[in-house]
């Protein structure tokens, strides 16, 4: 993978291990709430906005170890496709083996 990429890639995972943090944080204290803002999970370092997901949503995400949620639009790197888009303003991206 080129240092770029790598880069980018590194964001992501950045993103994710606070997102399963929250993820925790909510399980482990039986939150009673429709939906929590993870961060998006787009290659952007700068990037602060969230994306609305219930916990059952977000696990079945979670459960494909090579996807991410974003906020639609927001950027992907190389060897990332969009999977699906939501009508609540994110989409689901997963990235190829070898990317």
């Amino acid at each position: 993978m080129r240092t770029r990429d790598r880069r980018l890639a590194e964001n992501q995972e950045l993103f994710r291990s606070a997102n399963a943090g929250l993820e925790r944080a909510a399980s482990h204290n039986d939150l009673d709430i429709e939906a929590l803002p993870f961060l998006c999970e787009c290659a952007d370092e700068n990037c602060m906005e969230t994306v609305a997901l219930s916990l059952p949503t977000y696990e079945e995400v979670r459960s494909h170890p090579n996807r991410f949620f974003i906020v639609t639009g927001h950027q992907t790197i190389e060897g990332e496709d969009v999977v699906t888009t939501s009508e609540n303003g994110y989409s689901i991206v997963e990235k190829s083996d070898d990317g």
